[in-house]
């Protein structure tokens, strides 16, 4: 077993040198500095490296960064280390702020070398049983990380909610994506029932190939088109930090909740593409699921990802579906409002009339293995929920038009939606394509 790694921060040479001596007579591994800046170095630089500092002997008192100062900044940095402080000055009050900052243990000068070395086996012990601590702690720990993760993502949001002229201008530009800049084929269309509206989609280049969200805020107003912006926020700087989906949600979950004046629901879906090992992951909070349109057989496959919805627990979970694709192959991904359009009375025009029996019939001939689950399926739905579009008529839609180019199947696809509902829309719609380029 390699000795313990103790990082000895002194100003004075002979106090620094003799303590070095007895320290590496009794077996340990010893690292000097002279002040407290030097010292924050060596611990950051040993961070990653084989030999992490495994406890700091400094001295309060040091010219540049003082002891104290060092221990607050250690704090600062998250930098979790057991710290035992060398003091000559008998001060009660600074013993108490220091061990409430965390320190292990002090000695006060002058002090016998056996003492010092009596007092390191205990804290090293301590340590030992901390790293192997119980899940409950553990859990502890990572929510204090997620805490320090979400500040960044907070001051992000913060920043550019700042930049926000106008609701309505925002909402509208949050909406729009440069699908001539993203390294996969792009359409879409986007029906708002108002002018604020609830539903956010984005698109963001990776080293290694896109991230894709797609949410849908409950409610058409303005304190949907702020959530919208929230989660804008939250997926620019999720970008930056690489984090997967499931980390991206429970952060956003978490700030939904303590965003406690103007709470909502949220349905969101999170697509990640590797272009270059040609694998995908599919994260869903309680969203439809996304339909993958194989290149070679060009029928509809949902994707099933089950998730919880944002904004309501606490305690989210969330499982991945992970998969393979190919060049050609594409992926639909769309709101709820999309599928909730109803039939007005009578059926509307002769063209709607007559689409809804061919949708009727093709369900009818539609094979069992493509059946849906519980959650989107109208076979049990009451008598007048069956005048809705459904996820069977929008799989319908999606074959009938599935040799399209991409952007006219999109647009067709939407068209076809509207004059199904003869422009009565209840919600807001969009519908989101992307293709996998050669």
């Amino acid at each position: 077993m390699d000795p313990k790694h103790i990082l000895l921060a002194e100003d004075e040479q002979y106090v620094r040198v003799s303590l070095s001596a007895i320290l590496k007579k009794a077996g340990y591994e010893v690292t000097t500095v002279e002040d407290g800046r030097e010292a924050l170095e060596k611990i950051i630089a040993a961070i990653d490296s084989s030999r992490p500092v495994d406890l700091l002997l400094t001295d309060i008192r040091m010219p540049g960064i003082s002891g104290v100062e060092l221990i607050d900044e250690l704090e600062r940095l998250n930098i979790v280390i057991p710290i035992l402080v060398i003091t000559g000055y008998g001060d009660k009050e600074l013993i108490i702020h220091l061990m409430r900052k965390g320190c292990a243990d002090y000695i006060d000068k002058p002090f016998d070398p056996e003492e010092l070395l009596e007092r390191l086996p205990p804290i090293f012990e301590k340590t030992e049983k901390s790293r192997k601590a119980s899940p409950a702690v553990q859990l502890i720990q990572e929510k204090e990380e997620l805490s320090r993760q979400l500040e960044s993502y907070i001051a992000h949001f913060e920043g550019l909610r700042k930049q926000m002229d106008s609701a309505k201008d925002a909402y509208r530009n949050l909406i729009r994506i440069r699908e001539d800049s993203c390294k996969v084929r792009v359409a879409y269309t986007h029906q708002p029932l108002s002018e604020l509206g609830g539903d956010f989609v984005d698109i963001r280049n990776t080293p290694r190939g896109c991230d894709i969200i797609l949410a849908d805020v409950a409610g058409h107003d303005m304190g949907a088109s702020y959530h919208s912006i929230m989660i804008k926020a939250f997926f620019d700087e999720n970008c930056r930090t690489g984090n997967d989906g499931q980390a991206f949600f429970r952060l956003l979950n978490r700030q939904l909740l303590e965003n406690g004046r103007n709470e909502r629901m949220v349905t969101a879906i999170f697509l990640r593409l590797d272009l270059i090992n040609r694998k995908g992951e599919v994260i869903s909070a309680g969203h439809p699921p996304m339909m993958k349109l194989s290149k070679k057989i060009q029928v509809p496959e949902p994707l099933m990802a089950v998730g919880d919805v944002l904004g309501i627990h606490e305690e989210v979970r969330f499982e991945g579906r992970s998969f393979d694709f190919v060049s050609g192959d594409r992926f639909l991904l769309h709101t709820d409002g999309l599928i909730n359009v109803c039939r007005p009375a009578g059926l509307g025009s002769r063209k709607a009339r007559s689409q809804a029996g061919a949708w009727e019939r093709e369900k009818k001939a539609r094979s069992p293995a493509f059946s849906r689950s519980p959650d989107f399926s109208r076979s049990q739905a009451p008598a007048w929920e069956r005048e809705k579009l459904g996820a069977d008529g929008l799989d319908c839609l999606i074959k009938k038009h599935s040799g399209l180019p991409l952007r006219e199947m999109v647009t067709q696809i939407g068209d076809a939606v509207t004059e199904f509902c003869s422009h009565k829309f209840n919600d807001d719609m969009l519908l989101l394509g992307v293709e996998i380029p050669e």
